[in-house]
């Protein structure tokens, strides 16, 4: 980014020179599953849902359990639910398609 003077103030032009943030997950053509891309964004988006469940099941979980009788075990469940996340954000990790420069080598 540069610096431009517009009447006497500084402001901040975009030159093109960063990196642009990422887009939002999209597949552009029509799906085919045994496409490893599609595999590889079908974890992401999986991973992604699996996240927003626990996140609103767990948090639904606790304010019924302040609001009503106390349950003991709520503290249990949702640190086995993490743990399960956890693992599915490894397997994803772990089997993400890693880019690779035109020289052939990781970056």
């Amino acid at each position: 980014m540069g610096l431009a003077r517009a009447g006497g103030r500084r402001r901040r032009e975009w030159t093109g020179a960063a990196v642009a943030p990422a887009m939002p997950l999209r597949w552009i053509g029509e799906p085919d599953p045994a496409d490893p891309r599609y595999q590889d964004l079908e974890r992401r988006v999986n991973l992604a849902l699996h996240g927003a469940l626990y996140a609103a099941l767990n948090s639904g979980l606790w304010f019924i359990q302040l609001l009503r009788h106390p349950w003991s075990h709520p503290g249990w469940f949702s640190l086995v639910w993490l743990l399960a996340l956890l693992v599915h954000l490894a397997v994803v990790a772990q089997r993400r398609i890693r880019r690779r420069a035109p020289d052939g080598k990781p970056g």
